[in-house]
């Protein structure tokens, strides 16, 4: 009896998840940590409070089953764009910054007015925007130059917690990517985007598959996780990717949909295709596998700050966010006339523009609360919508979508993205999907499994949404409403 684990580094919480061989759900877990954002634009996590995070649920979850079974992988996710500096000890000179932080948005914009999106993104397969890697690496060179100077790495949070377990610098592929310094087409360090960051590729960690493990973890380490045989840690992957296979949305037509803090709809693909309107990424997962769509900054966080701050609830709370959805429940789709635009955190695909900003549009006096929750709700659905429509354009129509995500708990969510979307949702029952395609992708590394699409037979679907025919018909039009005032704001 054998079981692995999965680890997913979010951007609120680390999850841990137990499978078998098979893909059966064993046992699952998770810890929180604080995100500061006390300034405008900033959005900063403390490495040591993610790393103790990681190492307790490993310390959990690698003791769950140690009578039972045996453990043979452990593989890794996380949030894609962090990073921070560390000085020659590996010490960190700066708090981790997140995809969320802002502050970096005059350099990338600065980048762009010089055209220098044009000269990147054929070879980076990412957008210029203030989340990437590389713009807040120039931020740091032009606002923080002496921790600039000091720093011998500038690495992701992920490849902190290598660090610290296993005392080397290494980053997967689609991490790699995710900082718009890497080749896609080389899977190598980029020397353009290198050169406008002004570091060379000794600042940066080496870059390995996904499929590459350590197994010599630190003395301090392997006592106070409680493993004595060498047990391969593999690096894995990014969480967009890897959601991708923990959702089963591993063939040509389907695709994922994600709703956590932030949003995404990706598609797998065989090689790099950058889009041509450059409205989307392209992650290398392996040489022949690359996952392709698009992220939203305003998912499951808009609804968050909608019901703290204008009806005192708090959506960790399963009464309060039963009690949001059933409030939307009551109103009618379209929300009487309604629209919202949910640029609270202005936004990424397929608009790529940090200063969009959100806006209630329609409101008159017949109009009440339950109105407003049901256009937030919508509005996060529309945006995704036009992620989609953007990936659908660019690489082929996607016929039915898998979903993951906090928002999943919602049958009337996931309905009025199907209505809006108008595709088949399928919802996974069995854990968080990064943290599960972390754990495939180690049994697929480990020789446990021969093709990644095998992850699809390991996924038990929860339940199933069509969309209604008439409710996508009325949502068309708000749609078409929705892009014209988002052009308009942009």
């Amino acid at each position: 009896m054998e079981f692995v684990i999965g680890i997913d580094i979010g951007t609120t919480h680390c999850k841990a998840i137990a499978i078998s061989p098979e893909g059966k759900l064993l046992q699952q877990w998770q810890s929180g940590y604080p995100t500061i954002q006390e300034l405008e634009g900033q959005s900063e996590q403390e490495p040591e409070l993610v790393f103790h995070a990681v190492l307790n649920l490993l310390k959990e979850s690698c003791q769950a089953f140690k009578k039972d079974r045996k453990l043979i992988a452990v593989g890794f996710s996380a949030a894609m764009h962090s990073i921070l500096a560390v000085d020659e000890n590996g010490k960190p000179l700066t708090n981790a910054f997140t995809w969320a932080d802002n502050r970096s948005e005059v350099y990338a914009l600065k980048l762009k007015t010089e055209g220098k999106q044009d000269l990147l993104y054929p070879r980076t397969g990412v957008p210029i925007h203030p989340m990437l890697p590389l713009c807040k690496i120039i931020w740091m060179r032009e606002k923080m130059a002496d921790v600039f100077k000091r720093a011998k790495k500038f690495i992701s949070l992920k490849e902190y917690v290598f660090f610290k377990l296993f005392g080397n610098y290494i980053v997967d592929y689609s991490i790699a990517a995710a900082s718009g310094l890497f080749d896609i087409i080389n899977l190598e360090w980029s020397n353009d985007a290198l050169k406008e960051a002004g570091i060379d590729g000794s600042k940066l960690s080496k870059v390995v598959s996904t499929k590459y493990s350590e197994t010599k973890l630190t003395d301090e380490y392997r006592k106070a996780i409680g493993i004595s045989a060498d047990i391969p840690f593999f690096i894995g992957g990014s969480d967009g990717c890897l959601a991708n296979i923990g959702s089963g949305a591993v063939s040509e037509g389907e695709g994922a949909v994600t709703i956590g803090t932030s949003g995404a709809i990706r598609i797998v693909a065989t090689k790099a295709n950058p889009d041509p309107l450059q409205r989307l990424f392209n992650y290398p997962v392996e040489k022949d596998l690359y996952v392709c769509g698009g992220p939203v900054n305003n998912g499951g966080i808009v609804i968050k700050w909608f019901a703290e701050n204008f009806l005192s609830r708090n959506i960790s709370s399963t009464d309060d966010f039963n009690w949001l959805m059933e409030e939307a429940g009551k109103v009618n789709p379209g929300a009487n006339g309604l629209l919202f635009l949910p640029f609270l955190l202005g936004e990424r695909a397929p608009y790529w523009d940090s200063s969009l900003r959100a806006s209630f549009t329609g409101l008159d006096i017949n109009h009440r609360k339950e109105h407003m929750i049901r256009a937030v709700v919508e509005g996060v659905c529309f945006g995704l919508c036009s992620v989609m429509k953007a990936t659908e354009t660019s690489y082929g129509s996607i016929k039915t979508l898998y979903a993951s995500g906090g928002f999943t708990q919602s049958k009337l969510w996931m309905q009025i993205l199907a209505d809006i979307l108008g595709k088949t949702i399928h919802i996974a029952g069995e854990g968080d999907a990064s943290a599960r395609g972390a754990a495939v992708l180690a049994l697929y590394a480990n020789g446990n499994i021969n093709d990644l699409r095998v992850a699809k037979e390991m996924v038990v679907d929860q339940f199933m949404i069509q969309p209604n025919k008439s409710n996508h018909e009325l949502y068309l039009k708000q749609f078409m409403r929705f892009e014209e005032m988002a052009a308009k704001i942009k």
